[in-house]
């Protein structure tokens, strides 16, 4: 069960670094470019909406039979979390931040680094964990329909064999996987919303006093 466990683990890994890659990059494409965002938030929305595993049969057509199709699908799974957080969070930062930032003569990059990232992070990170277990969940899906290594495949020949035991070993796997990983974004969730909770709540306090 070892070399099952490892493959799965590293298809999520691969897959997830993709699905943040693109997911980022789309995220702020369109949240930064007004034009974009009225012309592709819909029909990517709609996207998202639709299920992903009818979607699988062009991922093998594309990639054969093996872990590129699973890796691939992974990463579709989990990139739409991330942008649409990504986007939703910059195009909800407050223009006055920025038209302060402009005003003192921040460079492009002083304003990304002091502004857009800090107020951007949170719902970001949380884009992150969402689009991990997306992610997961690609992956599993891809392991079970075509795949002939990984968790996903051991659950459906432990399944098609009717083997309970095993069966709850590999979904034990999973789910151990899962909780981790959920937990150390959540932890880094949670540090990165403090801050902005904090300044918020102390913000509340002065306008009462006042």
């Amino acid at each position: 069960m070892v070399p099952h466990f490892l493959t799965t683990l590293l298809e999520v890994f691969v897959g997830y670094v993709w699905a943040v890659i693109l997911g980022l990059s789309l995220g702020y494409l369109l949240g930064t470019n007004s034009l974009l965002f009225r012309a592709y938030e819909g029909p990517l929305l709609s996207l998202y909406a639709i299920p992903k595993v009818v979607l699988y049969p062009l991922f093998l057509a594309a990639f054969k039979l093996g872990s590129n199709a699973v890796i691939a699908f992974g990463a579709f799974h989990g990139l739409f979390p991330i942008a649409i957080y990504t986007w939703t969070a910059i195009r909800s930062m407050n223009p006055v931040h920025l038209k302060v930032a402009r005003s003192l003569g921040l460079t492009s990059f002083d304003i990304l680094r002091w502004v857009a990232i800090p107020a951007t992070l949170p719902g970001i990170v949380v884009g992150l964990r969402l689009g991990f277990n997306l992610t997961l969940l690609g992956v599993i899906l891809g392991e079970m329909f075509a795949s002939r290594s990984g968790l996903g495949f051991l659950l459906m020949s432990f399944g098609g064999a009717y083997v309970p035991s095993r069966i709850l070993a590999v979904v034990l796997c999973v789910f151990f996987v899962a909780l981790v990983i959920n937990g150390l974004l959540l932890t880094l969730e949670r540090r990165v919303k403090s801050p902005f909770a904090m300044k918020g709540s102390r913000d509340v306090q002065g306008d009462a006093y006042s």
